[in-house]
């Protein structure tokens, strides 16, 4: 996956582990990224996709996001190309084909969340239906909350 602000991402264990099994139908991929989100869902502060909601984390709470309200073009890039991998593909039909756990059964509640209104944002994003939509949606988090971790932009 070839992204300018958010290549990062793609170095995240599990992140990465998604993208191997896409790419290569391993099931130790598979593995290596349902461990990390079953590690992650006990941290999870929305009721939707663990997937998306880990993923948008990743992009918006790191430290050194360049400024992307500047960078609008690459920014519409790489939402395009994550929306693309992350949104459209139907995870748990895929997986269930394979005789895989879907990540639809992982099912830890939410904890509270860091900032009032914070994952009210994020619960907008991962219902985005369109990457046009969750590009307007990033910008808009970054607007209210910044990026970073959320309890330090207060």
């Amino acid at each position: 996956m070839n992204l300018y602000l958010f290549h990062h991402i793609t170095k995240d264990p599990i992140i990465g582990a998604f993208l191997d099994y896409a790419e290569n139908s391993d099931e130790t991929s598979y593995f290596t990224a349902m461990q990390g989100l079953l590690a992650y869902a006990s941290k999870r502060i929305t009721k939707g996709n663990l997937l998306k909601e880990y993923l948008l984390r990743c992009m918006l709470e790191q430290k050194s996001l360049p400024d992307i309200l500047h960078l609008r073009d690459f920014l519409r890039h790489d939402v395009k190309t994550i929306y693309h991998f992350f949104w459209e593909t139907d995870w748990d039909a895929q997986l269930h084909q394979k005789g895989l756990l879907p990540l639809s059964d992982i099912t830890v509640p939410p904890v509270p969340e860091p900032v009032p209104g914070y994952a009210f944002s994020l619960s907008a994003m991962i219902d985005c239906s369109s990457n046009e939509a969750l590009g307007g949606a990033i910008l808009a988090h970054i607007e209210s909350f910044g990026y970073g971790n959320p309890e330090s932009n207060i």
